[in-house]
């Protein structure tokens, strides 16, 4: 782990006691409705530190969707159970076998492939069956369930162990009432078939916790796979903070390279930039811009929101960031702006090979965000 004291460059900072307490809070909330959480680390592309804390306060197993998150979560020490959530392609099964223990699948191929290079790693191939529910993403349509858990149940060295569902993610379907009672059908079907209760009936990500914390889900869902509400502090149905948790874990902070007055031009003949987009941003006098040393390369742009009053986002390209500070005069060449993040910044950021990961703990440090010379009197 990096120091907050010895890094200057463009990077992500995260608050280890500011997400240690949301860590904790979910857990036990979650535990209180009869739930077990995976803690997905996607969005933090494997950090182990980050996991570490995650496991050090209530959580019991981890999930990724990507191989190489699952590795740097390995080498990192990391050796609890990991759930693969999205099914590797045939050419990184044995990778997969060696790296993940539970996986959430609906093609059988893809089980009698793992199946295969587990028996070879001398380990049981565990499943997670996938049934989708509306979204249109991963999952078998529900009236192929049986056939699916009769073929799983056929092949040798490959253990049905739940059932799970994804919603929210690409039509934005919501869990409901009447979604999740039709989990629980499928969960009891599924149970007939293979004759043996099942470990988990996952009623899927962040966007179930509104759900639960209302409604309340049925009682034989007991897992969810949780990111955005563990790093972010907030449900994803509708976007709402959660109370007692920390929506401010994450910052990423950048430099000041050039800062400069300038005076638009409109008579200028404008085409595409570097992205092939029109751009609307229109500037009617003189600004105060500021480029600073990160860019699309590096993050999801759209996700950032300064963390200095007047100072706004006019425009990026793969390496810089436009900001106009003209209502901001403290601020120089060399100064840092912090940006809170939202979850695809956040993913983005922390998989950048470009920029420093870095903790610190914000009861042992003090800094304001706006107000002075820099943003980062870190020290």
């Amino acid at each position: 782990m990096l120091d907050i004291n010895t890094i200057s460059g463009p990077r992500v900072e995260f608050d280890t006691d500011a997400l240690q307490q949301n860590f904790a809070h979910l857990a036990k909330l979650c535990a209180a409705h009869g739930i077990a959480v995976s803690g997905v680390t996607k969005a933090i592309g494997g950090n182990p530190d980050i996991a570490r804390l995650m496991l050090d306060n209530g959580i019991r197993t981890l999930a990724d969707a990507r191989l190489d998150n699952i590795a740097r979560l390995r080498a990192g020490g990391i050796d609890v159970p990991v759930m693969l959530l999205r099914a590797p392609a045939m050419v990184e099964v044995a990778e997969a076998a060696r790296l993940a223990d539970i996986f959430l699948l609906s093609e059988i191929e893809t089980i009698r492939a793992l199946a295969t290079a587990k028996a070879e790693l001398g380990k049981c191939c565990q499943v997670v069956l996938m049934v989708d529910l509306g979204d249109l993403r991963e999952g078998v349509p529900p009236e192929d369930l049986p056939s699916l858990g009769r073929a799983v149940m056929a092949t040798e060295n490959a253990n049905i162990i739940g059932i799970g569902t994804n919603l929210a993610c690409n039509l934005g379907v919501l869990p409901d009432q009447s979604n999740m009672a039709e989990l629980v059908a499928l969960a009891n079907q599924l149970e007939a078939t293979i004759g043996h209760p099942l470990r988990y009936v996952s009623a899927g990500n962040s966007s179930a916790i509104s759900l639960m914390l209302n409604q309340g889900l049925p009682s034989k869902i007991n897992h969810l796979r949780l990111g955005e509400s563990l790093l972010l502090g907030r449900e994803t149905a509708y976007g709402h903070p959660l109370a007692r948790m920390s929506g401010d874990c994450f910052d990423l902070v950048a430099q000041i390279i050039e800062h400069k007055l300038k005076a638009p031009r409109p008579y200028a003949a404008r085409g595409r930039n570097a992205f092939g987009q029109q751009v609307d941003v229109e500037l009617t006098e003189p600004r105060r811009l500021g480029v600073l040393n990160v860019g699309a390369v590096d993050c999801e742009i759209g996700g950032l929101c300064p963390l200095i009053n007047g100072v706004s986002i006019v425009g990026y390209s793969s390496d810089h960031l436009i900001v106009d500070t003209t209502s901001s005069t403290s601020l120089a060449v060399g100064d840092e702006i912090r940006f809170r993040v939202d979850y695809h910044a956040l993913a983005t950021a922390m998989t950048s090979p470009y920029l420093a990961q870095v903790a610190f703990q914000a009861n042992s440090v003090s800094f304001t965000l706006e107000g002075a010379p820099r943003c980062l009197p870190l020290r």
